[in-house]
């Protein structure tokens, strides 16, 4: 049986007439567990001469790596992980022959695996009128790469407080020699040499999600995700 995960909730009102297409149909998709993201696109359309909104659910398969993490990127902003639902003042207008951009990113936890996810649209909150939904389960594989697991070094390297406000701790950071802050888009918005118990501010980030790439002097690279209050 598979487990439900609600992402997010967009809702105005919803014209009797609408008809929505969705493309690609299926997600499938594979990248690299050294790849700390794996930004997935979609497009949904509008093709009727009425405006309209949906209600979006993501179903993920049983077997989902626990190490994986998704978040979801609408018309408004991209949306924390853990956030399921869409804030009632950011709902996403959707006129007659619009079409929209959508993505789905995958941070691989540099954990190798393989699963599936459908894409589903809904009319109602309720997730009782169906719009669409995603023809087959699609593959989702994070492959090759060198685990974490096999990097013993940094296994145990970690930051703290995470959620950060402004500076950030390494804990175990004895082999870490330079630290890389990646957007959500996969950019390098701030980078520091590191020396042991250093910590590093990044009260000039806004709000939102990063990635921490820890590296030491081999070049070998701890990722972990971040909070920023």
């Amino acid at each position: 049986m598979k487990s439900l995960l609600t992402f997010l909730f967009l809702s105005l009102f919803v014209a009797s007439n609408a008809q929505l297409t969705v493309s690609p149909d299926i997600i499938d998709f594979s990248t690299d567990s050294r790849d700390s993201l794996y930004e997935y696109k979609m497009k949904i359309k509008n093709e009727s001469n009425d405006s309209t909104s949906f209600f979006w659910m993501v179903e993920l398969a049983d077997d989902w790596p626990a190490d994986w993490d998704i978040f979801v990127c609408d018309n408004n902003l991209c949306y924390f992980t853990g956030v399921y639902k869409c804030p009632n003042n950011k709902i996403n207008v959707f006129p007659p022959q619009h079409e929209l951009e959508f993505k789905i990113t995958l941070l691989t936890g540099f954990t190798k695996g393989k699963s599936s996810m459908k894409l589903h649209l809904f009319t109602d909150m309720d997730c009782q009128g169906q719009f669409y939904s995603s023809s087959d389960w699609g593959s989702v594989e994070v492959t090759g790469g060198t685990s974490v697991n096999d990097l013993t070094h940094l296994k145990n390297t970690k930051i703290y407080p995470n959620p950060v406000i402004n500076t950030f701790n390494i804990s175990n950071d004895e082999f870490v020699t330079k630290v890389e802050m990646r957007n959500i888009q996969g950019q390098v918005v701030q980078s520091f040499d590191h020396l042991t118990h250093e910590s590093h501010d990044i009260s000039p980030l806004s709000q939102g999600v990063y990635i921490v790439e820890l590296r030491d002097k081999q070049g070998n690279v701890k990722r972990e995700k971040m909070y920023k209050d």
